[in-house]
């Protein structure tokens, strides 16, 4: 377990040490500098196209309501993930945001929630920090 704790701490500096070589043998840094600010501009636009398409008119089309007033109402849910970066601790804010907006009913939020903040955990954080 020590063994695999100090694979963890090192695999940053380990990550950096490779992307530097592969940045240092360019032979034109500016193109790939530029090849960079392509891939991010794509996944920007990937991000806003997911929450304009998926996000907002999927909720306007199934729901029939303004979805940026639900949006606004989940905004201290949102502000809590981003602090905490943890979404067990986002749980009962979550809850509450979603039953205030009348758009959630209280049992599936109760349901919903806490079973959706926790299906993707695999417990090795837990495990290494015991």
């Amino acid at each position: 377990m020590f063994f695999i704790f100090w694979i963890i701490k090192v695999t940053p500096f380990a990550i950096i040490s490779l992307i530097a070589n592969a940045i240092g043998q360019q032979d034109d840094i500016w193109q790939v500098f530029k090849q960079l600010g392509y891939l991010v501009a794509a996944t920007c636009i990937g991000f806003a196209l997911q929450v304009v398409i998926v996000y907002i008119c999927l909720y306007y089309m199934m729901v029939r309501s303004n979805p940026f007033t639900y949006l606004k109402k989940l905004i201290p849910a949102q502000m809590m993930a981003f602090a905490s970066a943890s979404s067990a601790a986002t749980i009962p804010v979550s809850i509450d945001c979603a039953t205030s907006s009348g758009s959630v009913p209280d049992g599936v939020a109760r349901f919903c929630i806490p079973l959706g903040a926790t299906i993707n955990m695999d417990g090795t954080y837990r495990e290494l920090h015991l």
